[in-house]
């Protein structure tokens, strides 16, 4: 069994299946149901898809702080997927795919996969879901969010950063706990980031686009990262946050230092409602 630490969070991988089996956040079991580590979609050049799971790799080692996917049906049988998890202040993953086909397209990798109880409505054990759509809400019914699978053309509809999703990250709120996921990407590349009801719970799912060509390989040069936080909304937010504020977009500057900006933009009143 493979497993990786952080503050108040235990994760464990059974390694022979490429499957999460266990999430356990202040010592409590918090998956629902075993999930894959990564899903892959890949397209040919008639358009295609193709779907490879971690659990479907007929070879899967343990390189120190990672794992290796290999040995893939058809056409993917030198394809290599390599995950890097490491622990400490919380748990990061980064991931790579190596050996891509010439006649296929990466189109998106979605990692890491994780079920977790379907909402508080709809499951007493359940808990509810930060989620950055448009201004921002929590979700306590997830039958409630009418999904729309992101397809060209593009919807405006469509959960995706950066468009109606504002920020690069989602959480799950417990009674006593929450579940911070954030992908920390300082170049703010083109992502999914979701939930939707999955077999006896909810999949909490980052889908990373890799605008590779066909036959390239793709890295992630940024981790996407769990942390524990409180059960209030503030404490996912400040996480992000934080990260945020150290990591602010090139050419950014305050409204007053803006040059570019009219006199009268730094005048407008604030309205909240």
């Amino acid at each position: 069994m493979f497993k990786a630490y952080a503050r108040d969070l235990e994760l464990a991988i059974d390694e022979n299946c490429g499957e999460i089996v266990s999430l356990k956040l202040k010592n409590t079991e918090r998956c629902v149901e075993n999930s894959p580590i990564f899903v892959c979609r890949f397209r040919d050049k008639d358009g295609e898809c193709y779907y490879l799971k971690s659990s479907e790799a007929k070879e899967i080692k343990t390189l120190n702080q990672a794992l290796e996917f290999k040995k893939f049906d058809g056409d993917f049988s030198c394809l290599t997927v390599e995950v890097y998890i490491s622990g400490g202040e919380n748990i990061s993953w980064k991931a790579s795919v190596l050996g891509v086909p010439s006649g296929y397209v990466l189109e998106y990798l979605e990692m890491p996969k994780i079920i977790l109880p379907s909402l508080c409505d709809n499951d007493q054990n359940g808990g509810k879901i930060l989620f950055n759509y448009n201004e921002g809400m929590i979700v306590t019914n997830e039958n409630e969010l009418p999904r729309y699978e992101p397809e060209f053309p593009y919807s405006g509809a469509y959960f995706t950063f950066p468009a109606k999703v504002c920020s690069q990250f989602i959480a799950y709120l417990y009674d006593d706990v929450g579940l911070y996921v954030g992908a920390h990407d300082p170049k703010r590349a083109f992502k999914g980031i979701d939930f939707h009801p999955f077999g006896d719970g909810i999949l909490m799912e980052i889908r990373l686009y890799s605008g590779a060509s066909y036959g390239e390989g793709f890295k992630t040069d940024y981790p996407i990262v769990w942390q524990v936080c409180s059960n209030e909304w503030q404490s996912a937010a400040e996480i992000y946050r934080t990260w945020f504020e150290s990591n602010l977009p090139r050419g950014i500057v305050p409204t007053k230092e803006n040059k570019a900006l009219p006199k009268w933009y730094e005048d407008l009143p604030l309205v909240v409602t």
